[in-house]
C-alpha cells in the first residue's frame, strides 16, 4: 500500500468483529533482515493463536488463521518492507500497512482493532508531500522527518513527452476520421479534423501551453490521490516550471515556499533533507501554537487532561488538538448510557484502549492528534486536549 488514509482509519475503526488481531513489528528495507521480520510476526502470530485458542474450535481456528500463516510464505511481501508493518485480521478480512516509521512490537486481540501506532503516519505533525515536477520524470513523495518514499500517481501521465505522444496519436486518429467523415458526406467537402493541445503561435508559446497542460494533468492525478489528505505539498523544479504548475494546482495545502532545483540532480534522500529544512518551521509553529492553547486554556473548560472529559468531547466533535502517548495504554470501556469512563488493569477481549479510541474518534472528526513517544509528550500526561468549544 502506497499511502495510508483516513478512509483506511475509518474502516478499521468501523470494525466490530470479535475477534480480530492488530500485530505490529518493526521490519527493515534491507533485504537480508528479512528473516528476522518474518520470525517476529511468526512469534507474534503463535501467541495470538494462543489467546484465540481460548475460544474457538480447533478447525475454527484453523480457518480464521489460514490467511495471515499464508503470509509467512510470501518472499515477495517480506522483501519489500519499510520501517514498520502493521497486520489487521478477522474472519472476514486480512489487511497489511507497510509504515515509514518504526513501531514498537506489539499483539492486540479484541472486538476492535488498535489503531495509535498508525497515528504518526497520517496526522500533518512531520508529514508532508514532496512533487518534484519534471518535464522528463515527474514523481511524487511522502516524507517526514526521516523517511521519504515514492508514491504512485494514478492516471497520470509523468513527462511532457508522453502527453505529446498521445497528442499526436489523437491527431492522427482525428484526421484519419474526418478524412472519413467528409468521404461519407460527398466529394468537394473539406476535412473536419480537429487537433488537441497545440497552440497556433511561436514555439515558446506552444511549448508554454503544452506545459500547462501537462502540469494540469499532473495535477489532476495528484489531487485524486491526496484528495483526503491535509499534509502540505511542496513543489520542487526548475524555476520557470513552478509557477506553471502552481497556476494548475487545485490542492488546497500547498506549500507557499518551493525547492527551486533540478530534482534529478539529487538523489531522493537529498531532496528530502532539503524539503524538510524548508518545512521545518512550519510544523514548529503549529505545534507550539497549539500547546501555547492547551496552556492558555487549561482550566477554563477549553483545554482537559481528564480522559473522561476528553473522550466525551472527541464523540461530540469538539476535540481541535489532541495530544496522546503511544508509549502508554488505559484498559476499560466507556459506557455511553452513563456518559462514564470504566477502567480495568489489564487488556481482555472485551475492552479497549482509552487512549486508542479517544485519538481515533478525533482523527475520524478531523481534529489533529499529536501521537507522541513518553519523552516528546510537552508535558506527563497520558492525554490532553484543546477543545473546539
Amino acid at each position: 500500500m502506497d499511502i495510508l488514509r483516513k478512509d483506511d482509519i475509518r474502516k478499521l475503526s468501523e470494525n466490530k468483529n470479535h475477534p480480530s488481531v492488530s500485530i505490529f513489528i518493526p521490519t527493515h528495507k534491507e533485504w537480508n533482515e528479512m528473516n528476522k521480520d518474518m520470525t517476529r510476526y511468526k512469534n507474534q502470530l503463535s501467541k495470538a493463536k494462543k489467546i484465540l485458542a481460548k475460544g474457538m474450535r480447533e478447525k475454527e481456528l484453523i480457518n480464521f488463521l489460514r490467511p495471515a500463516k499464508e503470509l509467512l510464505d510470501n518472499s515477495e511481501f517480506w522483501n519489500h518492507q519499510d520501517l514498520g508493518l502493521a497486520i489487521y485480521f478477522n474472519k472476514d478480512e486480512f489487511k497489511t500497512f507497510r509504515l515509514p516509521v518504526r513501531v514498537e512490537e506489539f499483539l492486540y486481540v479484541s472486538s476492535v482493532y488498535y489503531i495509535k501506532p498508525l497515528l504518526p503516519v497520517l496526522i500533518s505533525n512531520g508529514r508532508f508531500f514532496l512533487l518534484a515536477f519534471d518535464q522528463k520524470k515527474t514523481r511524487l513523495y511522502e516524507c517526514s522527518k526521516y523517511t521519504i518514499k515514492e508514491l504512485n500517481i494514478p492516471d497520470t501521465m509523468t513527462s511532457l513527452d508522453e502527453m505529446l505522444e498521445y497528442y499526436d496519436t489523437e491527431r492522427s486518429l482525428q484526421f484519419h476520421s474526418g478524412i472519413r467523415q467528409a468521404s461519407t458526406r460527398g466529394k468537394g467537402r473539406k476535412c473536419g479534423a480537429v487537433f488537441h493541445g497545440q497552440g497556433t503561435g511561436s514555439d515558446e508559446t506552444e511549448h508554454k501551453k503544452n506545459l500547462l497542460d501537462f502540469a494540469h494533468i499532473v495535477n489532476s492525478g495528484v489531487h485524486k490521490l491526496l484528495k483526503d489528505e491535509n499534509a502540505p505539498l511542496i513543489i520542487t523544479a526548475v524555476e520557470y516550471l513552478i509557477p506553471i504548475y502552481k497556476k494548475a494546482n487545485s490542492y488546497p495545502h500547498l506549500y507557499e515556499k518551493h525547492l527551486p532545483l533540478n530534482s534529478e540532480e539529487f538523489k531522493k534522500e537529498h531532496l528530502r533533507e532539503k524539503a524538510w529544512e524548508l518545512i521545518k518551521p512550519f510544523f514548529e509553529k503549529e505545534s507550539k501554537k497549539a500547546f501555547s492553547m492547551y496552556e492558555q486554556f487549561s482550566g477554563n473548560g477549553k483545554a482537559s487532561s481528564n480522559l473522561g472529559e476528553i473522550i466525551r468531547a472527541s464523540l461530540g466533535n469538539r476535540i481541535e488538538y489532541l495530544w496522546v502517548d503511544l508509549n502508554e495504554h488505559i484498559w476499560g470501556n466507556f459506557n455511553e448510557a452513563e456518559q462514564e469512563v470504566e477502567y480495568e488493569d489489564r487488556l481482555t477481549p472485551e475492552n479497549k484502549d482509552l487512549l486508542d479510541f479517544a485519538a481515533t474518534q478525533t482523527i475520524l472528526n478531523n481534529g489533529t492528534v499529536y501521537a507522541l513517544k513518553r519523552d516528546e509528550m510537552p508535558v506527563r500526561k497520558s492525554a490532553f486536549a484543546v477543545f473546539r468549544f
